[in-house]
């Protein structure tokens, strides 16, 4: 009996330094995350704001010379392959804003340029079709792009009546 109860000591005292480390109940579960990249493409206005470009012909000399507008940081070019860059009028002349009266849209030329690259690619006369006015452009997380606007003299807008006039121009960024 002495045997039984010594026994049971030991197994008692063996029970205790066992429980005595404060085994936790634990559990786990694992969890996939997945990252699934789509082509994508997206053409916004730039840090420079998509500001318009005037053009005022307001006494003589301002019919005899060019006038240029640039507009910095116009437009921003978010995409996740090489691109191109084109534009077209979303109208066949300028219409005014006050009469019926049109002016052709081959007064008005236009060129794009990567920010800070140097100089613009070549300039282009917006038609109702698409032109590219960009090419090149990288894979890009965010690329601004700036614009010349530039109206040469022409005899056309001599005998136009004096009125407002405008044309609005559609930009579209697709795969190159």
């Amino acid at each position: 009996m002495k045997k039984q109860i010594l026994a049971m000591a030991v197994f008692a005292a063996g029970l205790m330094i066992l429980g005595s480390g404060t085994a936790k109940a634990q559990a786990t579960q694992q969890v996939i995350v997945n990252v699934d990249l789509k082509e994508t493409m997206g053409i916004f206005p730039g840090t420079g704001g998509t500001s318009i470009p005037n053009f005022e012909f307001q006494n003589a000399e301002d019919y005899t010379k060019a006038q240029d507008k640039e507009k910095d940081k116009q437009l921003q070019v978010v995409s996740t392959e090489d691109y191109k860059i084109t534009v077209r009028a979303e109208t066949p002349t300028f219409n005014s804003t006050q009469s019926a009266a049109t002016l052709p849209l081959n007064i008005l030329t236009v060129a794009a340029r990567q920010s800070n690259a140097g100089s613009f690619q070549s300039s282009i006369t917006p038609t109702t079709t698409d032109q590219v006015i960009f090419t090149g452009g990288k894979a890009t997380i965010g690329e601004d792009f700036d614009f010349s606007y530039i109206i040469t003299p022409n005899q056309t807008m001599i005998e136009a009546p004096k009125e407002l006039y405008n044309v609005t121009l559609t930009y579209t960024v697709s795969a190159e």
